[in-house]
């Protein structure tokens, strides 16, 4: 299983994607609007990480083996290493803001005007073990 989004509701989206981009080296990919069911609107922005990732997300996981100064009871063999140690390519990261009255600006209104992670979606996928 990997992280497939992190997803922000916050009061100012482009505030937001700017310190991510700032903190993190993530990048505006897209913007685009989500209608809910009673017909609120919500701005999106999509940003990717500033690391090159494979197009499909099946390559996302990568296995290496990782070797440490000394042995660690139950993590390494006797020369430190540990084999197989699973590694993910980083998550896309979506914002979204929307005016007060809609689901997205109450959500963040009851929250002080702060906003924050409103979910973390997970992928699953099968993996083969080696």
């Amino acid at each position: 299983m990997r992280l497939d989004h992190i997803a922000y509701r916050v009061k100012d989206r482009y505030k937001t994607a700017e310190f991510l981009k700032a903190a993190l080296g993530y990048t505006i990919e897209t913007e685009f609007q989500i209608e809910f069911d009673n017909g609120s609107k919500a701005d999106c922005l999509a940003l990717v990480p500033p690391e090159n990732r494979m197009k499909r997300t099946s390559d996302w996981i990568q296995t290496a083996n990782v070797c440490h100064e000394k042995y660690i009871e139950g993590i390494t063999d006797e020369y430190g290493c540990e084999q197989n140690v699973v590694n993910h390519a980083p998550c896309e990261i979506f914002v979204s803001d929307g005016p007060p009255g809609s689901i997205v600006g109450d959500w963040v209104s009851a929250r002080g005007e702060v906003g924050g992670i409103h979910h973390i979606a997970y992928n699953a996928m099968t993996l083969t073990l080696l």
